[in-house]
């Protein structure tokens, strides 16, 4: 009697957690706030809520509902649940059993007519928690703190099937049912970093690329860093102890213009002992002065802006829950789409008027071609060298009619197929002509386009994969550094067309078109003093070599064209 007592009480319980998520609520929220709820409870609930699509639609094709049969939709959806994919059985239930048991040889024979074509009943679940089931579980082993060897041994311990991965030499790679290592002391300690795999490609390959830099005459080394767009800060200390590795004076200057996220960005790099090595500023990237002698070395940026996020395979708790499903269909989403994507282009139109800059990476963990493709075609629009010398090896000739294109100016920008994901076979799409809309343009924009030889240089990630959806592109510059006059003429022309502060947060102000224009005109004045008195210098000090230690200390760490810029920069 008390066993019975139990199930029916279990089906009541998990039934109405059915029904509240029916209604909007967060599966793990609303059952964190229920005191008695159970393991089971939950446990049928959260099966029934994968199977709920199915099961309505089988309800439907038998005629029966939950008014039909004077029952709770939830306890009706959780009992047909464990008879058709469950126990095959309903313990306890008493009238309400007998009712839907009535209907059991129909909804039997609706569930075959589904299964025409498929093998097991998981092939009919929604493509949400069929990607989930997909993607795979990682750890990255932070090598500042211990060997990779000392890592897979450890996790082994844990884990034999553990593995090294394929393709980023620090990640293990562990099968996607194993249990998360998010309490694990070594993850605790900073020894070990729970990363997709996918996640780690960007700052991997902009390493890569980086070392095949030639070390600048009378350097400590290649240059340093930029991650535009940081926290949490996964990629950055990604990047910190590869770059580190090779060069011990190498720094990677990253960028956070919220207070509260930047400060946990600090936090999070001290924990991972890479904090000598990341220099966190707490301001917006686009603001930044890019003549600052802080960012004279830097050869390469890492850019991973806000995007729409869906690429990223939700837990299992919200996977059932069709929050991505509703958010397709929101009349919202091309208004989004667009505002991420006008961002997205300035980030990158910021990177490249970065005057040592010869290696960018643009990565999104989206799935829409608008911040992907759309975005990569775009800048290849303004700032590309032509499709046929786009490869790498191809002419280096100056390009006429290039946005702030001058005499002297570098050829332009192509994109490179990352070398260690030659084997990666989900590449970018190919773009026909007039395809791509871009954000504030009336009409399709002519040459915005992205050929078969440009899209396989861009690197796709899916659940097919065992990753969450990504995107990665890695922009290289051809031809040589740009000369002062037009570096000058690159950092002027994006300010003139945007209105972002040096601080860490804009005027609400300048929002509107008065306090743009006032804003505008202020930043132009003080690129006009710039330009000025750093002209006269520029041919005599070009870009200096990062200096030895030891002279850095007696030089007192003058700025790049030299402390008169700081002085007038202040008034």
């Amino acid at each position: 009697f008390l066993s019975r007592l139990n199930m029916s009480r279990q089906y009541l319980s998990a039934g109405g957690i059915v029904e509240e998520v029916g209604k909007g609520k967060s599966l793990k929220a609303y059952c964190a706030s229920k005191t008695n709820l159970g393991k089971v409870d939950y446990a049928i609930a959260l099966q029934t809520l994968k199977y709920k699509d199915t099961i309505m639609k089988l309800l439907a094709s038998c005629n029966v509902s939950a008014t039909t049969l004077d029952v709770r939709e939830g306890v009706l959806l959780v009992m047909v649940y464990e008879l058709l994919f469950g126990e095959g059985k309903i313990k306890g239930g008493g009238s309400v059993k007998r009712a839907i048991l009535e209907y059991i040889p129909s909804l039997k024979q609706a569930l075959d007519v589904l299964m025409v074509g498929k093998s097991h009943h998981s092939e009919l679940l929604p493509q949400s928690v069929l990607d989930h089931a997909k993607i795979g579980a990682f750890l990255r082993v932070n090598t500042v703190k211990i060997t990779i060897q000392e890592g897979l041994d450890y996790v082994h311990k844990i884990c034999p099937a553990a593995a090294i991965d394929s393709e980023i030499p620090s990640l293990i790679a562990l099968p996607s049912s194993m249990t998360s290592f998010g309490q694990d002391a070594w993850v605790k300690e900073g020894k070990l970093i729970i990363q997709d795999k996918a996640s780690c490609f960007p700052s991997q390959v902009l390493f890569d690329a980086w070392n095949t830099l030639p070390e600048s005459e009378g350097s400590a080394g290649k240059g340093d860093f930029i991650d535009a767009c940081a926290a949490p800060g996964n990629k950055t200390s990604h990047l910190a102890t590869l770059a580190v590795a090779v060069d011990e004076d190498s720094k990677v200057y990253a960028f956070e213009k919220n207070p509260r996220r930047a400060q946990l960005l600090k936090d999070r790099m001290a924990q991972m002992a890479v904090q000598h090595i990341v220099k966190v500023n707490n301001t917006d990237f686009l603001g930044v002065d890019v003549f600052d002698s802080k960012y004279q070395h830097v050869t390469a940026i890492l850019l991973d802006p806000s995007c729409s996020g869906s690429g990223v395979a939700r837990s299992l708790e919200r996977a059932v829950e069709g929050g991505a499903e509703q958010e397709e269909e929101s009349g919202d989403r091309t208004d989004r789409l667009h505002k991420l994507q006008s961002f997205q282009i300035k980030v990158i139109q910021k990177a490249m008027t970065f005057p040592r800059v010869q290696k960018i990476v643009y990565s999104t963990c989206s799935v829409h071609k608008e911040e992907n493709e759309y975005v990569v075609a775009e800048i290849l629009r303004q700032y590309g060298v032509p499709a046929d010398e786009s490869a790498p090896g191809g002419s280096k000739k100056s390009q006429k009619g290039k946005k702030n294109a001058s005499a002297g100016e570098s050829a332009g920008w192509r994109v490179t197929p990352p070398a260690r994901l030659a084997q990666w076979s989900r590449r970018g799409l190919a773009l026909e002509a007039g395809e791509v809309k871009i954000v504030g343009e009336d009409s399709h924009k002519e040459g915005c386009t992205l050929t078969a030889t440009q899209s396989a240089a861009l690197i796709r990630c899916s659940p097919e994969d065992g990753t969450n959806g990504f995107f990665v592109s890695l922009f290289e510059r051809v031809g040589a550094l740009p000369d002062l006059s037009t570096a000058q003429a690159a950092a002027a022309a994006f300010t003139a067309a945007n209105t972002y502060p040096t601080g860490a947060k804009a005027s609400e102000k300048n929002a509107n078109v008065n306090g743009g224009k006032k804003r505008k005109h202020h930043v132009s004045q003080t690129e006009d003093r710039h330009t000025q008195d750093v002209s006269h210098q520029f041919k005599q000090t070009a870009y200096p070599p990062r200096k030895p230690k030891a002279e850095k200390a007696a030089a007192g760490g003058s700025s790049l064209f030299g402390n008169k810029f700081k002085v007038q920069r202040k008034r």
